[in-house]
């Protein structure tokens, strides 16, 4: 009798466990999760070609909003078929450039995420060109290559102000262009975790 007893308890605690779903893997870009990546874009300028390359991090606050930080820098190529537009000697070469950002993933699946990003901050225009402030905003898009990389894919906008203190960094008559309303494209990788 207590060995019938015994297997009828052994049999009961099988099937309960057999009847628990297993756990599910946390869906990306989650509350307490974060990410860490780098990124490199390009924009043109009237006769400038921007060229800059960052790191980026940050943490979830809840489920799709992250809050964190940029680095950037970002080299200012002269285009070569007008010389008297060209940068002049003192003139800006680069920009460095620090912003706290929020990023909203309004779609996100275990594969694609959609997003929107904000970042404000100030910028070093050079040596003797100063701190202004830099505003940027991105729609993107990350697309999971395995693991915890994504591919990361944006339009990036971007703003210099106040825009007379930008232009008086620059000599040349079409450096000021920096100083206007820019986009063009980002890829970068990221980890999430």
């Amino acid at each position: 009798m207590q060995v019938g007893l015994a297997f009828a308890v052994a049999g009961a605690a099988v099937e309960v466990q057999a009847t628990e779903p297993a756990p599910v893997p946390a869906a990306p870009f989650r509350r307490r999760g974060g990410e860490l990546g780098l990124f490199a874009d390009s924009s043109i300028a009237s006769q400038l070609t921007l060229v800059g390359v960052g790191l980026r991090g940050g943490y979830f606050l809840r489920e799709s909003v992250e809050i964190g930080g940029e680095l950037q820098v970002t080299v200012l190529l002269a285009s070569p078929t007008d010389p008297s537009q060209r940068p002049r000697a003192g003139d800006p070469g680069a920009a460095f450039r620090i912003a706290p950002m929020v990023q909203w993933i309004p779609l996100r699946t275990e594969t694609f995420a959609a997003y929107l990003l904000a970042a404000v901050g100030p910028q070093v225009l050079g040596i003797r060109g100063g701190v202004l402030g830099h505003a940027v905003a991105a729609p993107g898009a990350t697309i999971h290559l395995g693991g915890r990389v994504w591919l990361d894919l944006a339009i990036r906008f971007s703003l210099s102000f106040p825009g007379g203190r930008c232009r008086a960094a620059f000599s040349a008559p079409a450096a000021p262009g920096f100083c206007e309303l820019q986009f063009g494209p980002q890829v970068g990788l990221l980890a999430a975790f």
